[in-house]
């Protein structure tokens, strides 16, 4: 989303877990990866290993 900020709170293979101040009802809202995407929530995503 476009200057759209959320927090992301868990995630894990099926579900990611946020919280969106720009939305009513959506604390800690549980997506799948699918829904997230849908929802705009991810233009794309980094990797960051060690």
């Amino acid at each position: 989303m476009e200057n759209h900020f959320v927090r992301l709170d868990a995630l894990d293979q099926d579900v990611i877990q946020v919280d969106d101040p720009g939305e009513r009802g959506f604390k800690n809202l549980q997506v799948t990866w699918e829904e997230a995407r849908n929802l705009g929530y991810f233009k794309g995503f980094w990797e960051i290993t060690g």
